[in-house]
């Protein structure tokens, strides 16, 4: 664990708990004293510097939880000390980034995940799968929107310094949607960000996406709005919807909704632990030498997150 951040102590480690392939054996901080409390209130023996842990023969593959801000670094670090890497969402700020990571941990034979935990909840697959094999025929629009309470005073996503804001820390879940239920390429971005008075970050995205076949997505990501975790397709014949989509705890059954002429029904997807199914994912696919060294789908999303923030006026 590289950083002992609220997001590692909150999601990661009860994830890995629950790992049926990965254990925790080393706790980074820059502050060592404060890995080794945390490392003593998980039972993990190892705990020091980042650059301990990188050299340590104990490690793997590192998870990286600290700001956007100073990941790249920590990253390349990685790389040079030949340890995999799970990255905490975002893993980049830009196209160019992701990009140069790619390229140095495919080089160097290392596997890299890009951490949008939600996309490993089967209830996407469900999702797709019931769109596909009934007649809603092409999917013409796509919707999604993650909105939230204001975070608290001195949260993360309130620091412009760390880049705070919803532009990289939360558009990214409906983008990510769009593109796992599109498979088409983005041929125009539009994006507009609203700021919060008191501190400065960006408060609410809206982004409109164009895909190749006049796919239209509209998409929007707000904190200090009602709770709104979800996105919908309309087809020719027929909509979908999924109505908890993005943050959804182990403990719950979520629900599908669809109609289909004059048809209108619901699916279940059993609880899951969506943070474990990415662990045991990314650990499965390196004891089987089959994970991506290319990251085509890491590049098209972080392609558009350079459209958008051109289009906003802030790249």
């Amino acid at each position: 664990m590289i950083a002992c951040s609220n997001v590692a102590r909150r999601r990661f480690v009860p994830a890995v708990e629950s790992s049926t392939f990965a254990r925790i054996s080393f706790v980074a901080s820059r502050y060592p004293e404060k890995a080794s409390l945390f490392a003593s209130e998980i039972n993990c023996d190892l705990a020091g510097s980042y650059n301990d842990a990188f050299a340590s023969d104990d490690v793997d593959a590192v998870y990286i939880s600290t700001p956007i801000t100073e990941k790249k670094n920590l990253m390349i670090k990685a790389i040079e000390s030949g340890k995999h890497m799970i990255i905490e969402k975002p893993a980049f700020t830009s196209l160019s980034d992701a990009e140069e990571i790619i390229h140095k941990s495919g080089a160097a034979d290392l596997h890299l995940i890009d951490g949008w935990m939600f996309k490993h909840h089967p209830q996407h697959a469900v999702f797709r799968d019931e769109i596909s094999k009934h007649d809603y025929g092409p999917i013409k629009y796509f919707n999604g929107s993650f909105t939230y309470p204001r975070p608290p005073d001195g949260d993360i996503r309130l620091k412009t310094d760390l880049l705070g804001g919803v532009f990289h820390d939360s558009i990214g879940y409906p983008i990510l949607a769009s593109l796992i239920t599109i498979d088409r390429e983005p041929q125009s971005v539009h994006a507009s960000l609203t700021y919060d008075k008191l501190t400065g970050v960006d408060d609410l995205v809206n982004i409109h996406i164009i895909f190749e076949g006049g796919i239209h997505a509209d998409l929007v990501a707000s904190f200090g709005l009602h709770y709104s975790s979800r996105y919908s397709v309309l087809c020719e014949g027929g909509c979908g919807t999924v109505t908890r989509a993005y943050s959804v705890n182990d403990d719950v059954t979520t629900n599908l909704e669809f109609e289909n002429g004059s048809n209108a029904y619901s699916l279940q997807v059993q609880p899951t632990n969506q943070f474990t199914l990415m662990i045991d994912q990314f650990c499965t696919d390196l004891a089987n030498d089959r994970f991506d060294r290319d990251h085509a789908d890491i590049k098209r999303y972080y392609k558009i997150i350079d459209m958008a923030a051109s289009a906003a006026g802030i790249l």
